[in-house]
């Protein structure tokens, strides 16, 4: 379960950075800014990526242990 928990928390946490890096991302290219730009792209692929392998190796763990999968409620 606490597996489960981390997982969860981590893939939301993950998704909340990357909403808040595309609004620097858009802004910082809105005002010329090309390598903070190229910068903030970066971290948010980074953060999907990090997001999404945590949770789809969890959900991977759990389906051979036949555990539940990650969820909130």
């Amino acid at each position: 379960m606490k597996l489960n928990m981390f997982a969860a928390w981590t893939g939301f946490a993950a998704a909340m950075v990357v909403i808040a890096l595309c609004g620097v991302t858009l802004t910082a290219a809105g005002y010329g800014f090309g390598g903070w730009a190229t910068v903030g792209l970066g971290a948010i692929v980074l953060s999907a990526a990090t997001g999404a392998t945590v949770v789809v190796a969890t959900v991977k763990h759990d389906r051979r242990t036949h555990q539940e999968t990650p969820h909130f409620f």
